[in-house]
């Protein structure tokens, strides 16, 4: 059975403090909170999907990132807007303003788009829709090129909200590591 992986390991053992400006544990116990109760919604049928309009969401994500040695959890704001009159797949979005619990930022936005849509996924072994997670992130100097997927599916009646995993490569230019994640987001009313 396919779940929802909250990463929590890495996420507290990331989880300091928060005094120089990041999200501190409050942070990131939110980002799990959410992940959690939109978890909990039943999968949204392709049937069910809104047949027309436009939705925002807004959430949050955490990506587990190799830096520089250490594995290191950044927590980001994420927003994506979905045209449901071009389809389930017509969506786009950024995750920006990543930190980290004891203040560390990272510089840029990661572009979300070139999704895909399965309307016969088994919510038990598949996500409904994939998307590609592009773009660099900076830190102390460094370019971190990250070229990566976000798999998730709509939950809760008429697509409320979505919830799922980030994954990929993050290239330092020195080394090609991998990176994973969860993500959560609401429809804005």
């Amino acid at each position: 059975m396919r779940c929802l992986c909250l990463f929590l390991g890495s996420v507290l053992a990331g989880c300091g403090g928060g005094s120089d400006g990041g999200p501190g544990v409050n942070g990131f116990a939110a980002h799990d909170a959410l992940l959690a109760n939109i978890g909990a919604m039943n999968v949204t049928p392709a049937d069910q999907l809104p047949p027309s309009g436009s939705v925002a969401y807004a959430g949050s994500a955490v990506l587990n990132l190799p830096m520089q040695g250490a594995t290191v959890a950044y927590l980001g704001d994420l927003t994506i807007s979905v045209d449901f009159d071009a389809g389930p797949a017509a969506m786009g979005g950024s995750l920006s303003g990543l930190r980290a619990a004891d203040g560390d930022r990272l510089d840029g936005t990661l572009t979300i788009g070139g999704a895909t849509f399965d309307p016969t996924a088994d919510p038990d072994i598949d996500y409904q829709f994939r998307a590609n997670v592009d773009g660099t992130l900076s830190r102390d100097a460094t370019d971190y090129l990250l070229d990566g997927s976000l798999a998730g599916d709509y939950r809760g009646p008429d697509a409320a909200a979505m919830a799922g995993v980030i994954f990929g490569d993050v290239d330092s230019g020195s080394a090609v590591e991998i990176f994973d994640g969860s993500f959560a987001a609401r429809a804005n009313p």
